[in-house]
């Protein structure tokens, strides 16, 4: 009888998933995760936090060839500032973009702004990815703009919002940082699952690629940044991925508690963590 019960329960827990549309695939390492070097993982917020407006990021994929993957910071409504964005390692040890004609040398920092949206140079990085991505357009991406009270996009065409997950709606900037491959050895960043950020190594591990940016910030005293894309499953659909948000970044100065306020407690995607509120429309 109580074996029948339990079944029950799963069988109807598989099925609500299947209905909400939620993953049910258990990865050691999620498919996509943000990381900065020298940071402190905060427990209470599931989150790698840096104290300084000047530091590295990185955005990790896993598990399946990413498609079209973006990084977005959101800042607090109430701030203006800047972010300046530049390419360190691309995933093959170049500090320029894996796509389009790019080569060493000739690729700008980026400076995002609220009031002028992008650096002069900006056009001549939008008509060189417009010649490599073709569609969706990606000059209408949102890139370097300031959305108030809004959700990236999976894609230019596409309605899909990416996951609120305590943070949005805000403003924010976005990044097109285009695809990963399965070249590099990967790591589940979370120092719960046995994640050294002395050695930056940790207990699971899987094939996928390191993008690596630093970043600048001026103005702003949190920044949160975000993951997402898409990959085609086993089966040949097309899926949206996004970081759980126990594998997230962020920036904050000069203490988190100004940036992380109460947790939902509620299950993060793909069973990563826990969704974490966070009040940026200061």
């Amino acid at each position: 009888m109580k074996m029948r019960f339990l079944k029950g329960i799963i069988i109807s827990t598989v099925m609500i998933g299947i209905f909400l549309g939620f993953p049910l695939e258990s990865l050691a390492v999620p498919n996509l995760q943000l990381y900065i070097p020298g940071a402190t993982y905060d427990t209470d917020a599931e989150t790698w936090i840096i104290h300084e407006h000047d530091f590295e990021l990185w955005v990790i994929g896993a598990n399946y060839n990413l498609e079209d993957v973006k990084f977005a910071a959101a800042v607090p409504t109430s701030q203006d500032g800047s972010i300046e964005v530049t390419w360190l390692d691309n995933g093959s040890g170049n500090s320029y973009p894996d796509y389009g004609s790019w080569g060493p040398g000739d690729f700008p920092t980026l400076n995002f702004t609220e009031t002028g949206g992008y650096a002069d140079d900006y056009s001549a990085y939008l008509t060189q990815i417009a010649n490599t991505v073709p569609d969706p357009d990606p000059s209408i991406y949102g890139f370097g703009l300031d959305s108030n009270f809004d959700y990236p996009l999976y894609a230019e065409g596409d309605t899909t919002k990416i996951p609120g997950g305590g943070i949005l709606p805000t403003d924010f900037y976005e990044y097109y940082i285009g695809g990963f491959d399965l070249s590099q050895t990967v790591y589940n960043c979370d120092p719960d699952e046995g994640f050294d950020p002395d050695t930056e190594i940790g207990n699971d591990s899987t094939s996928g690629m390191i993008k690596k940016f630093s970043i600048k910030v001026n103005g702003y005293t949190m920044v949160d940044f975000i993951a997402y894309g898409y990959y085609f499953g086993k089966n040949g659909k097309e899926r949206t991925t996004v970081n759980p948000y126990s594998h997230d970044a962020a920036m904050s100065t000069p203490e988190p508690a100004t940036l992380f306020l109460l947790g939902t407690g509620l299950i993060g995607l793909a069973g990563f963590g826990r969704k974490k509120s966070r009040n940026l429309k200061v």
